[in-house]
């Protein structure tokens, strides 16, 4: 009796000692050839990638990734269905760059991306399947104000979109069709006044753009064909101050974008 007691003790030692080991074990996939337990990945040159962990091959719980370097890239929190995610994401020099939660490994719901320098909310950005939906919004890093709203569909630039100086006056606007700038687009000096007023064709500029000063007179027109420029004809000669004001291309100058796109 003693003999059975003790090799039935042995038994399960064997076993709870089996079990413990593949627990334990790294990069460990069953019999069935689904991941369990603790995971560590690595790049072609040895590098570290992530480190989890897995049970029936579905992620839960944190996961941590590395950039090259050894610091940390992105850390995630699976929930237990292994589809649902939160996750942060850092720049290079350890600031953070965004928050947000994945679905199925597609971004979903809202993301919020902030500045490399001083981790400043730069932008809103709203997901749906992976793909940007709705209103996104940038912002000026060091006012915080907002700098530029424009819609999305389907993860194109879709319908009315607005650029403001950081005082809050409005700098441009115009609207959007499937990525395309299309219609009246208008750009404003800081006192509201306008600056430029034009139109686009399937993007590209068309027709008549006038040009005018900060007294609100006229002074050059040009015209398009296809985005080409056919005619010009200028009125009067502005200031060279002036000059930098009116330029369309400055309006995109000072807003800040997410590098994580």
């Amino acid at each position: 009796m003693n003999c059975r007691k003790y090799f039935i003790l042995i038994i399960l030692s064997f076993v709870v000692s089996s079990a413990f080991s593949q627990s334990e074990r790294e990069n460990y996939i069953d019999s069935k050839g689904k991941r369990q337990g603790a995971w560590k990945g690595y790049d072609p040159m040895g590098a570290l990638k992530f480190v989890g962990q897995f049970k029936d091959d579905k992620p839960y719980g944190k996961f941590t990734y590395y950039y090259t370097n050894g610091k940390t890239k992105a850390v995630t929190q699976f929930a237990p269905n292994g589809k649902d995610a939160t996750t942060e994401l850092f720049h290079k020099n350890g600031v953070i760059m965004a928050r947000g939660k994945y679905l199925n490994q597609q971004r979903e719901g809202e993301w919020r991306f902030y500045s490399d320098y001083d981790s400043a909310l730069i932008s809103t950005e709203h997901y749906i399947d992976g793909k940007r939906e709705g209103k996104i919004i940038t912002y000026y890093p060091e006012s915080g104000n907002i700098a530029e709203e424009i819609n999305y569909k389907d993860d194109w630039e879709e319908g009315p979109f607005k650029r403001f100086f950081d005082s809050g006056q409005v700098k441009a606007e115009g609207q959007y069709v499937r990525g395309r700038q299309v219609g009246v687009v208008k750009h404003y000096y800081a006192d509201g006044k306008v600056s430029i007023q034009g139109q686009y064709q399937k993007g590209l500029k068309s027709g008549i753009w006038s040009f005018y000063d900060e007294k609100g007179e006229l002074w050059k027109k040009d015209k398009y064909k296809n985005g080409r420029l056919i005619d010009s004809k200028i009125y009067k000669e502005p200031k060279e101050e002036e000059m930098k004001k009116i330029d369309e291309k400055d309006v995109f100058k000072d807003i800040p974008k997410s590098n994580d796109k």
